[in-house]
């Protein structure tokens, strides 16, 4: 992502402040940088994984999870779950088993 597509994220989310990376070099931003250096750069967020159920219950509430598993390591969205906040949990697709056993859990755009 460019650096104006990382300063929008922060103005959203300012809990996102240290949890990007340099692309290129994969380094942590932190400290102090000059313009020049941060405008030319590409960036993208560091993803720190949250237990099952703590991902399950950002689903239930409305946001959208991410799973990564073996089972489902084909296809990136297969193990994405989104929904609205009005709709109801248990009308939604099921979740999988094998993510809830040993997948990685992600609440996206989360800090």
């Amino acid at each position: 992502m460019k650096t104006s597509q990382m300063i929008a994220m922060l103005e959203v989310n300012p809990n996102l402040i240290n949890k990007f990376k340099n692309k290129r070099t994969g380094n942590k931003m932190e400290g102090s940088y000059t313009i020049d250096y941060l405008i030319t750069q590409e960036y993208e967020l560091i993803r720190e994984p949250v237990p099952a159920l703590e991902a399950i219950k950002a689903w239930v509430d409305g946001k959208t999870v991410k799973c990564e598993c073996e089972k489902c390591s084909d296809s990136p969205d297969k193990c994405k779950y989104e929904r609205e906040k009005d709709e109801d949990p248990e009308s939604a697709d099921s979740i999988c088993g094998q993510g809830i056993l040993a997948g990685k859990w992600y609440i996206e755009n989360d800090a």
